[in-house]
């Protein structure tokens, strides 16, 4: 009976051609996401939209994310990942050719235009989202999860911290090409469109899940490691077929409150993150008179905050589970919140605001990478992976739904202060679901660093040709 270690050419057993792949998704679906945040208000001003509009086109975005995230979470199960995820991207690109076109319509449909548009480019990012956590789930042994989750979402921190450096430059072109004016507000546009071209050759090219534990790069430093274990022939008939894997669970098997605990601090990280973002530049303009330029200065430094948190989170996770690197992200954030929550005419500049917004800023994509990492564990290698998942997202899109509402109906110190409840609320659930998610955290690991600690003892007994080695097992 010959076992193959999972992740033969990489430890987490993710394929270099898919690493590659997801990252460069992230990375520019992240960047084109935060070039836009920024430039969507005086777009939509610039074409007569109101205030109020102004939310439910921010919100537009987070209700297409999460019909996408529910809908291919689904279809996950029934159709080539490959397909599904070509196609969410090809709807992305479609959508973002509508927002660049929108400037140029009519009157009567621009507004319009760029609402609809909006909503198409959410559905197919929140769908690529959910097939890409997806299949991280179920390629990655639990062991090693949260650390590809954080690799990934440091990607996607890096997109947030490109898009807005891109973003300065574009926002002080003044073009017209064939008729069609190209400024601030609609070369973001134009810049999203090209990441979504380059986006579907990065997938067409390297993400095809068929070719997975099939072959290992050129140049891995790990080779494939088989193990022949010599078992009485008795045993033999019995488990010849068998192979370790992550355990599966059976939908019944899933915790649910410990997933509805996930859930609800995804749903406040998102919240107020969705607060935040939606508040920044036209506070930044209102109280200390900063361009939209400005604005983009303040993204790029959250997302150097964020990326930062993101690289401490592969150092923390071999020193801290995950559930004490969520109560530390939460505690992070109401500390952000509750220096942000004074009232803003008495502050006599922006440092506070600036403070605040980093810690908000850091704390956001840790609680994310790691809400999502447990509820992957929870669930398990299980069909219900990608539909959890989905769920997941669709949750952090219902968020980003309500934020902006909430968000330009009060005052900010107000705003603030809500948001610094809600954390604490949060927090509050989390250390009372604090024995269930260990024990459910254990469960995961265990079995994958047995596995790995099998290996590392196979690997200190003498190889045979082929660097195969033969291991007798007494019964």
């Amino acid at each position: 009976m010959t076992f193959v270690s999972e992740g033969a050419f990489a430890r987490d057993g993710l394929d270099w051609r898919v690493r590659w792949a997801f990252a460069c998704n992230i990375l520019l679906a992240c960047a084109s996401f935060a070039i836009v945040m920024p430039s969507i208000a005086p777009f939509l001003f610039s074409m007569g939209g109101t205030s109020s509009f102004l939310a439910w086109v921010i919100s537009s975005y987070s209700i297409g994310e999460a019909v996408g995230a529910v809908a291919f979470g689904y279809a996950f199960a029934r159709v080539p990942a490959r397909s599904l995820l070509l196609f969410c991207i090809a709807l992305a690109c479609a959508g973002s050719a509508l927002y660049a076109a929108a400037g140029a319509l009519p009157p009567v449909v621009n507004v319009t235009s760029l609402l609809v548009a909006r909503c198409v480019q959410g559905i197919g990012s929140g769908g690529q989202q959910a097939i890409e956590q997806a299949y991280v789930g179920e390629a990655v042994p639990s062991a090693y999860r949260t650390q590809v989750t954080g690799m990934l979402s440091s990607w996607a921190t890096l997109g947030f911290l490109v898009g807005p450096v891109v973003g300065v430059p574009l926002s002080l072109l003044d073009l017209r090409v064939a008729g069609w004016h190209i400024d601030g507000n609609t070369s973001p546009a134009v810049f999203i469109c090209l990441c979504f071209l380059v986006m579907l050759g990065a997938t067409w090219a390297l993400f095809d899940p068929e070719r997975r534990g099939r072959d290992a790069p050129p140049d891995s430093a790990t080779a494939p490691l088989s193990i022949d274990v010599t078992v009485p022939e008795e045993e033999e008939e019995e488990g010849a077929d068998e192979t370790w894997k992550t355990p599966e669970r059976a939908p019944d098997d899933v915790n649910q409150h410990a997933v509805l605990a996930c859930l609800l601090v995804f749903f406040v990280h998102f919240a107020g993150f969705a607060v935040i973002e939606t508040i920044c530049t036209p506070l930044i303009a209102a109280e200390f008179q900063w361009t939209t330029t400005m604005s983009f200065y303040l993204f790029t430094v959250s997302g150097a905050a964020s990326l930062l948190s993101l690289v401490m989170l592969g150092q923390l996770t071999l020193r801290y589970n995950d559930i004490t690197l969520l109560l530390f992200s939460l505690l992070v954030a109401l500390l952000g919140y509750g220096v942000m929550a004074p009232d803003l005419h008495r502050w006599r500049g922006p440092e506070r605001y600036v403070v605040g917004f980093t810690m908000v800023s850091m704390a956001f994509p840790l609680g994310r990478a790691l809400s999502l990492s447990l509820v992957s564990k929870l669930v398990g290698r299980s069909l219900d992976q990608a539909r959890y998942l989905g769920v997941a997202f669709a949750v952090g899109a219902i968020a980003r739904i309500v934020g902006p509402f909430v968000a330009v109906h009060a005052h900010p110190p107000v705003l603030f202060a809500l948001a610094a409840l809600m954390f604490a609320a949060a927090t509050v659930v989390l250390v009372a679901a604090w024995r269930t998610l260990h024990a459910e955290d254990d469960f995961e690991r265990i079995l994958p660093l047995q596995a790995e600690t099998v290996v590392k003892l196979a690997r200190r007994v003498s190889f045979g040709r082929q660097g195969s080695v033969t291991v007798v097992v007494p019964m």
